[in-house]
């Protein structure tokens, strides 16, 4: 669903802020150059 200004109601942009896309399209180029990666890691709390 979204608003009647064309912008979806809730997202990343509430949290983030009206940088967000700056920021998302930043991380992309990053992404593409090698100069970050992403990692996958579950964690789990110790028994007691």
């Amino acid at each position: 669903m979204q608003s009647q200004a064309g912008t979806p109601p809730l997202g990343f942009h509430l949290l983030l802020g009206a940088d967000f896309r700056t920021m998302a399209q930043n991380q992309v180029r990053n992404l593409n150059e090698n100069r970050i990666v992403l990692i996958e890691a579950i964690a789990q709390r110790p028994p007691g």
